[in-house]
């Protein structure tokens, strides 16, 4: 499983989850970069935590061959969950 890493922009702090080298034609990238949406902290290495099960999810559907993920609706529901979970800045 990928492991998130955190990047620090100008525009606020980011996730980044890395694609699997045989699944990087599919995808259309090496990475996968959103918002995370959280002061730098607990908050957003939990918010980070907890998104980086989606791609992996989607990772392993893609693999057995299931053709309709659509990989930034798997990243939105997460972001989405994630908020919910710990709750919006």
């Amino acid at each position: 499983m990928p492991r998130p890493l955190l990047l620090h922009r100008p525009s606020g702090l980011y996730v980044r989850f890395r694609v699997p080298t045989d699944l990087r034609g599919r995808v259309g990238s090496r990475f996968l970069v959103r918002p995370l949406r959280h002061p730098p902290g607990e908050a957003a290495r939990l918010a980070a935590a907890l998104r980086d099960v989606a791609p992996s999810g989607a990772f392993g559907r893609m693999r057995r061959g299931d053709v309709m993920v659509d990989i930034k609706q798997v990243l939105q529901d997460a972001e989405d969950a994630s908020q919910l979970i710990i709750g919006g800045v």
